[in-house]
């Protein structure tokens, strides 16, 4: 299985690595990942109500090339909508992924994501998706994403006050950035002590269940007409 990751900024090839390998440790063993990034369109700073139709472009370019499927790495979906009815292989926001997982895992859910600029676009998607009723709130930390992976241990304290304030009244949790995804555990670690329940869901994780999940589900004609007895194949009909 092959699944693009499609990052909605221009990244060195490092960092590029660095973005795809986060999903990687959540795959299955024969799926195969690409990152693709926006140096080629030369868009090198993240905005959230632009990015529509970039992420079509590099998502196209990856149906093309012989993806399966490609998952957007960015907690708002960007171009989400127009990849589903543009592009014939799935197409999953790490958002999409998170929400419906705290969804299914609970009724009551609280997103932290990282700046308040993103609160109401997150609020958005919610009520998009239809999940408004379950959702308590979404809260930010106010600290910019492309500083997160430079101060980790700051990130962590912010997110505990944050959800300390909340655990009382919820107990599922999703970190609705990819920079803070992966202090889920050692955020459910810290909450835990004050709620054995509490719940911190990876939503990079969630995107990759949900799509491997959805290519090994989707119909395959070729294969299903391989495994037809000929008489089927022929369409002959019963006498």
């Amino acid at each position: 299985m092959k699944i693009d990751i499609l990052i909605p900024v221009a990244l060195t090839e490092a960092w590029r690595k660095v973005a795809v390998e986060r999903y990687v440790k959540h795959a299955a063993p024969d799926t195969v990942f690409q990152g693709r990034d926006m140096t080629a369109l030369g868009i090198t700073k993240v905005d959230y109500h632009s990015l529509s139709e970039p992420i079509v472009r590099i998502a196209r370019r990856a149906e093309v090339e012989g993806a399966d499927a490609c998952i957007i790495d960015c907690f708002t979906d960007p171009g989400l909508k127009e990849c589903s009815t543009r592009l014939s292989i799935p197409v999953i926001g790490v958002g999409l992924a998170g929400i419906l997982s705290a969804h299914a895992a609970d009724q009551k859910f609280a997103i932290i994501t990282s700046e308040d600029e993103i609160v109401p676009i997150i609020e958005d998607n919610v009520h998009r998706y239809g999940v408004t009723t379950a959702m308590h709130s979404v809260v930010a930390i106010n600290m910019p994403f492309d500083q997160i992976p430079y101060n980790r241990d700051l990130a962590l304290d912010l997110l505990q006050q944050v959800s300390e304030k909340l655990v009382s009244e919820v107990s599922t949790f999703v970190m609705g950035c990819t920079e803070l995804a992966e202090l889920s555990d050692a955020l459910c670690q810290r909450l835990r002590k004050l709620n054995p329940a509490v719940r911190v869901i990876n939503p990079l994780k969630a995107a990759v269940k949900l799509t491997e999940t959805l290519v090994l589900s989707t119909c395959n004609v070729a294969e299903a007409d391989a495994h037809l007895p000929d008489t089927a194949l022929n369409h002959q009909k019963p006498i």
